[in-house]
């Protein structure tokens, strides 16, 4: 195994020196320590300046360390327009240099947030370096998680969401907390076997406990500051999420004596701006300005003596990725106090030293509790030192060596990246199916390189937005040849209208979420007024049986929803497809029930986001938010409310099988009704019951909400009847998100294994009874039921391997395509493509040239 640690974290502007840039040092360094024959280290040769001082620094651990060095173009005096337009270019000329080190199995990017200003890039994906394998360090998605504050220019937004692709497309991510891993998954959708904690620690040389000499000679540094009693302190940025003036607030109200008796210190670098505000909310609320110090810039030495002489360390941030400040406090012997959110408990790890940041009153409560407790005090001392010891970078370094052993030993896919068109609704429209490719779309850039085209809207998507050319379908007639290959997602309603047409022209991989296109076809014949197509579609698709439906619907003898109920009218599209991607073997088995021809039929599961198991754990919590009772039984069912999903039927089992007799008992339909019609006749039979105090309708609900259904679901429903092949998205998302779910025993849901999920038969109310019942009264049956659940998803709807899947079958039927044949006429091709022959001037050129000769060398 040979590591290759890319190490622009330690030389970037935005990185040296910060909090990124010092745990991305310590932590090459450790590893380096413990394996140091097995890795090298990389740097961009831009930043020569820090060159002798990283290598002293390496060397001194390992002396027979390769440092190599690689060169792009200096982007520190373009504009941004200009570096978007060169980030490909410099894109390619990295990529060529790293994929040159064939003996290297990993490389390890440090941080990939790199190039919003300076000297520094980094490279656009990790395709052409794909006989490697990639590993990134996440320190957090703050800026996703606020991003009306710190995504709010749309260039930084642009930039962001681009990094934000390497994410996706790595083979291994070391988030620097539990609380960061939950976000990846959580957020990103990316698989919990992508993500490992590695945790994090401090430099144990900068910060320690003082002996009573070193902290004799510390209180000039207090009087330098003004610090002239004993004091509770803060470190770290001013930015917002810090929640520096709920602090201020907090101190404001704790009792007068406390007040007297000590002062507040802010440590951080501060603006003029900044600190004015702060005065003037100190004036606001009545504090006497030699009580709130704020030092400004310290230097580290400064740091250590002011964490081991402060009485406290108050921490009260909203969100931090790791929160070093409370660890290094806590190795100076401070008494700590900080947030009860994000990563911050992790290393706190005692509620009673813990606060919600957004409750002032419970900041005071903790404040005056510790300060007026001079034993706990004493206490808190030696716990907070002892567990300060459990971080430490061997540990650290150690998960992260484990890491890198686990992936060296898994299977690289060697990666011919393929030009792709791709057709399918995304949001703004509400189909499970935009919900699908949202979620695929990310993976599929590891393994192709693809162009979106919809219909008449603005995808309502930042990442896609950011990562993907987004066409109106009109185009693409003039821009086919320039696809290897072409994925059409279709679905059984009109958001796929504008992609049928294409679809008989343009033959591509087909993937069919319903296997019955017949509402489509009949949308599509209503919509333009040209009957003659529905029938053509008819008879191409059913011959002599589509003949007796035709003959029917003329002689008025049957109508059109009962020809669409009985019959797919899908041929035409299978007939023009390459291959046909569907979610069942049920899905499958239609194809030989309707048609003696063998297409070319592969079946890839349907793509799930799937929560943490920490997150599937916290089913009480979710019913507190929603509010239910602890003690409650909330049985949910999720999706468009129709008469296929039998929910009169749901009503009058509940009815009859007396399933309300426990009060604490809840029937909640989450979704929107699919006709007046049968909403109608809902509301009747809820009325004829009298259980308008029983069942909830919501109708239709916010992502964040149904997903607050489905934590705090103790039972699900999902029943189907007159299957047309589809796939249920809402049943998936209930065992993903660990719910135990009643379902037929019918079509592709007979499919699901019987531990993991409780199949009721087919129309049987009694047995849907017993079957309820059950689950109520057997809390372990649930359990077990959603572990099962939760197994089976993480195991069989892996997004990774469906997007390995995605590419194997694609790749098949791709056309082969004109490629470059080296680096220069692909640096040729992208000086057009980018326009850069109009920005780019001799000494780049000059600089691209001897990139080129070394990469022939």
């Amino acid at each position: 195994m040979k590591i290759l640690m890319d190490l622009l974290a330690i030389q970037s502007e935005g990185s040296r020196g910060r909090g990124i840039g010092r745990y991305s040092e310590e932590l090459s360094q450790e590893i380096l320590k413990m394996i140091p024959n097995d890795v090298d280290m990389i740097l961009n040769s831009g930043y020569s300046d820090y060159d002798d001082e990283i290598k002293n620094s390496y060397n001194k651990i390992s002396s027979k360390t390769n440092i190599y060095k690689y060169d792009i173009l200096d982007l520190s005096n373009k504009s941004f327009a200009e570096r978007v337009s060169y980030n490909p270019l410099n894109s390619l000329l990295l990529q060529k240099q790293l994929a040159q080190h064939k003996d290297i199995n990993i490389i390890h990017f440090h941080s990939v947030f790199e190039g919003l200003v300076g000297k520094s890039d980094i490279v656009k994906d990790f395709s052409k370096i794909n006989s490697i394998k990639s590993v990134i360090t996440l320190y957090d998605l703050i800026p996703l998680i606020y991003k009306e504050i710190y995504l709010s220019d749309i260039n930084v937004k642009k930039w962001y969401f681009n990094r934000l692709r390497l994410v996706y497309e790595a083979d291994l991510l070391l988030a620097i907390s539990d609380a960061t891993k939950e976000d990846v998954i959580n957020i990103l959708g990316i698989p919990e076997n992508k993500v490992i904690n590695i945790s994090g620690a401090i430099d144990d040389k900068k910060f320690y406990k003082l002996d009573d000499k070193s902290k004799s000679f510390a209180k000039k540094t207090l009087l330098k500051f003004g610090i002239n009693q004993p004091y509770l302190m803060y470190t770290g940025g001013i930015d917002f999420r810090k929640n520096i003036e709920a602090s201020i607030k907090a101190y404001a109200r704790l009792d007068k004596k406390l007040i007297e008796q000590y002062q507040y210190v802010i440590v951080c670098k501060i603006s003029d701006t900044e600190r004015e505000r702060f005065r003037r909310v100190c004036d606001d609320l009545k504090i006497p300005q030699e009580k709130i110090v704020m030092t400004g810039f310290v230097s580290d030495e400064e740091l250590n003596e002011l964490y081991n002489m402060c009485q406290l360390f108050i921490f009260p941030s909203v969100y931090e990725g790791f929160g070093l400040p409370v660890l290094e406090a806590m190795r100076c012997g401070a008494v700590v106090i900080g947030s009860n959110v994000s990563s911050v408990p992790e290393i706190i790890g005692r509620d009673d030293c813990m606060f919600n940041p957004t409750n002032i009153e419970d900041i005071v409560s903790k404040l005056s509790h510790i300060l007026n407790n001079k034993p706990l005090q004493k206490e808190l001392k030696k716990y907070f030192y002892e567990r300060s010891k459990e971080f430490s970078w061997e540990e650290t370094a150690s998960r992260t060596i484990d890491a890198y052993k686990k992936l060296d030993n898994e299977e690289k896919v060697e990666i011919r990246k393929m030009k792709i068109a791709f057709f399918s609704p995304l949001p703004n429209k509400r189909s499970g199916i935009s919900d699908y490719s949202l979620e695929l779309l990310p993976f599929l850039t590891k393994y192709m390189d693809i162009d979106i085209y919809v219909d008449d809207y603005e995808v309502e998507s930042d990442y896609l937005q950011s990562n993907f050319t987004i066409k109106n379908y009109t185009e693409f007639e003039v821009n086919s040849d320039r696809y290897e290959q072409i994925i059409y997602q279709f679905g059984n309603s009109e958001f796929h209208e504008y992609m049928y047409d294409i679809a008989l022209r343009h033959p591509g991989i087909i993937v069919l979420h319903d296997f019955f296109l017949s509402g489509l076809v009949q949308y599509i014949a209503h919509k333009n007024n040209n009957a003659q197509f529905f029938f053509d579609n008819l008879l191409y698709s059913h011959g002599n049986i589509g003949k007796e439906y035709y003959d029917g619907i003329i002689s008025h003898q049957l109508n059109v929803e009962d020809t669409i109920k009985v019959l797919p009218m899908n041929k035409k599209i299978i007939d023009s497809a390459k291959g046909v991607v569907v979610h069942s073997d049920y899905a499958k088995q239609l194809f030989k029930s309707h048609y003696d021809i063998d297409y070319n039929v592969k079946k890839i599961q349907q793509v799930i986001k799937t929560p943490s198991i920490k997150a599937v754990s916290e089913r009480q919590k979710y019913k507190t938010i929603l509010g239910f009772g602890i003690d409650s039984i909330v049985i949910t069912a999720f999706g468009h409310i129709s008469e296929t999903k039998q929910y009169d039927f749901i009503i009058e089992a509940f009815h009859y099988g007396d399933l309300f007799t426990n009060n604490n008992t809840h029937l909640v339909f989450v979704g929107n009704f699919i006709s007046n019609e049968y909403k109608e006749s809902i509301n009747k039979l809820i009325k004829k019951y009298k259980l308008e105090k029983k069942v909830k309708i919501t109708g239709f609900v916010s992502d964040e909400v149904y997903k607050n259904y489905l934590f705090a679901s103790d039972i699900g429903l999902n029943l189907r009847v007159d299957s047309r092949g589809e796939t249920s998205r809402a049943l998936l998302m209930n065992m993903a998100y660990g719910l135990p779910t009643i379902i037929n025993d019918y079509a592709s849901f007979s499919e699901f294994p019987n531990d993991a999920t409780c199949k009721v038969e087919l129309n049987s109310k009694e047995d849907l009874i017993d079957k309820i019942k059950l689950l109520i009264d057997d809390e372990s049956k649930r359990k077990h039921i959603s572990q099962k659940a939760y197994e089976y998803i993480i195991k069989e709807h892996n997004v990774d391997q469906i997007a390995k899947e995605y590419y194997e079958f694609v790749s098949k039927s791709c056309k082969t395509m004109s490629k470059p044949i080296n680096i220069t006429e692909e640096v040729a091709d992208i000086i057009v493509a980018q326009q850069l022959d109009k920005m780019l001037v001799e000494k780049e050129y000059l600089k691209i040239a001897k990139i080129i000769k070394g990469s022939f060398d």
